[in-house]
């Protein structure tokens, strides 16, 4: 089991892509993360979502735009953390490992992502949220994660996806 239900408030960080999911689900949802979660709010994260084209609708004509940046603003909490030296460099590090280990993915592919679990990491948060098994949570990135964060004494946080998140922690 990752977490027990009665550990305190886990700290999380929610990848771009898990977003589209909780925006589809009932309300109720949105209240029972920001209760039992603490999600942080990074810069990178909140760009990627500001990116998302104002002309993109959902099936019944909603602007998903908007309802993504209102759904991340609503579950995150505390100050925006922004990209700095130190997360990028981490993350450049779990790049040149990748490599090392016989990655194929462009950096231009993975530094976003790479830069989430670096803030992840530096931060010691538990869990980071992500449905992105093909970059992100791939074999050969988890390898560089923690062998990059091993050698520089920082935890690598669990991985979960939004179904893990949502029928196991909430």
């Amino acid at each position: 089991m990752l977490f027990s239900k009665k550990d305190k408030k886990l700290k999380v960080i929610i990848d771009t892509n898990v977003y589209d999911y909780i925006a589809l689900e009932e309300v109720e949802l949105v209240e029972k993360i920001t209760n039992k979660l603490k999600i942080y709010n990074f810069s990178v994260i909140k760009k990627e979502l500001e990116n998302t084209p104002k002309d993109k609708l959902f099936e019944n004509g909603g602007e998903i735009r908007e309802l993504l940046l209102g759904v991340y603003g609503e579950i995150v909490s505390g100050k925006l953390i922004i990209l700095d030296k130190n997360i990028t460099n981490l993350a450049n590090d779990y790049f040149n490992e990748y490599i090392k280990k016989n990655g194929k993915k462009s950096k231009k592919n993975l530094m976003n992502d790479f830069k989430i679990v670096a803030c992840a990491s530096l931060l010691g948060l538990d869990i980071v949220v992500s449905n992105d098994d093909k970059t992100m949570k791939n074999k050969i990135c988890k390898k560089a994660y923690k062998s990059i964060n091993l050698n520089n004494q920082l935890r690598t946080p669990q991985f979960i996806d939004f179904k893990f998140l949502k029928n196991n922690l909430l």
